[in-house]
């Protein structure tokens, strides 16, 4: 999870996340992550709702969340497959993205 986490924060910031708009994905993004849990403690809803400005349930799976928030913030338009299980890239986009991220098997 946390290099998952870390490539989404370094494509936060290549994609023109800056100032106040990073710091909420951040938030929302360390609170959704914060146990390591498939669904995260609904103590920290309340931090992923406000910073992340997205509508999330209790019981709600993490992934589910994260992919919400990318979306949010059009992290999910620059992102590789692998980072988002709910949502399916063609076959050109996958060879794209292998040559950046090489370290990931396909």
């Amino acid at each position: 999870m946390d290099e998952t986490k870390f490539e989404l924060l370094a494509l936060a910031e290549e994609t023109g996340l800056t100032g106040e708009r990073l710091e909420e994905f951040r938030d929302a993004l360390d609170a959704a992550t914060a146990d390591y849990a498939t669904v995260p403690d609904e103590s920290r809803l309340p931090v992923i709702r406000n910073r992340g400005h997205i509508r999330c349930d209790a019981g709600m799976k993490a992934s589910r969340i994260i992919n919400r928030l990318c979306a949010k913030f059009g992290i999910d338009q620059y992102a590789p497959p692998f980072l988002f299980p709910m949502q399916k890239a063609d076959a050109r986009f996958r060879r794209l993205l292998a040559t950046r991220f090489s370290f990931i098997c396909f």
